[in-house]
């Protein structure tokens, strides 16, 4: 395992840890969870949804700025980047022995 790769894994698995701990610790704390692929595939709705979570409205000026936002800076503006476990010396069954 490189020395990157155990690094961030390290990291991800300990914060995930952490969070885990503090919803079994304070099961009344709201907490929003986002799904990355809804976020990337419907931005807007998907912050309609956090904003109706917590008992929010978006405002028209703010959903706005948002829009325009994401048109000015689209997804892989400045190109693609595609990495791999195994570029950091890992496996899928490493990913998931750490966040087991």
């Amino acid at each position: 395992m490189s020395e990157t790769g155990k690094y961030w894994l390290d990291f991800i698995s300990h914060n995930y840890k952490q969070g885990d701990q503090f919803r079994r610790q304070e099961p009344s704390t709201s907490i929003c969870d986002v799904n990355y692929q809804d976020l990337i595939q419907a931005p807007i709705e998907t912050v309609h949804s956090i904003y109706k979570f917590f008992g929010e409205r978006l405002d028209q000026v703010t959903e706005q700025r948002m829009k325009h936002w994401l048109k000015v800076n689209p997804q892989n503006k400045h190109g693609t980047h595609r990495y791999s476990l195994a570029q950091f010396g890992l496996t899928k069954a490493d990913v998931q022995q750490s966040l087991a």
